[in-house]
């Protein structure tokens, strides 16, 4: 499958065995490390705090505090178990709002196990790229519950 790539750029060894399993040569292997422009998030995250969370606003979110995922709606995000836990804390939590921002294959699961604590939970479906600093900036908490992930880059993009 491989045979006409001079070199890969690898990002760890799940990656380079998932090359090696289709051919790929290991001496061609380069290692490079996943790459944020975090100053890009962090500036668009701070002109969305420094102007009173207008997102929020236009989104549609009522509550106080905001807590984000951001992803593929897929099995390894383990977004049940966020559910599950928010659902067990909105009593002492009820001024918060649980975000989803992304979409995926399990994504009609996801929103019909959201019911239990609907007026909290919201989808504000897949965002581009440019418009997650500012869907940062309305956040005050992220959550990442990866049962199998390389590495979150949300954590660097939040």
């Amino acid at each position: 499958m491989f045979s006409r790539i001079d070199a890969f750029l690898t990002i760890g060894t799940a990656n380079e065995a998932y090359y090696e399993l289709y051919g790929g040569k290991r001496e061609l292997f380069f290692r490079s490390s996943y790459m944020v422009d975090v100053d890009r998030f962090a500036t668009a995250a701070a002109k969305e705090r420094e102007q009173g969370k207008p997102l929020k606003a236009q989104l549609g979110i009522k509550e106080q505090k905001v807590i984000l995922f951001t992803g593929r709606f897929v099995w390894e995000k383990d977004i049940g178990t966020v559910l599950r836990a928010f659902a067990l804390a909105l009593p002492v939590l009820s001024n918060t709002a649980l975000v989803f921002a992304g979409d995926g294959p399990k994504r009609p699961i996801v929103e019909k196990a959201a019911q239990q604590a609907a007026s909290h939970v919201y989808f504000i479906g897949f965002r581009q790229p440019e418009e997650l600093g500012a869907i940062y900036g309305m956040a005050d908490a992220l959550v990442l519950a990866s049962v199998r992930d390389a590495w979150g880059l949300v954590i660097n993009e939040a």
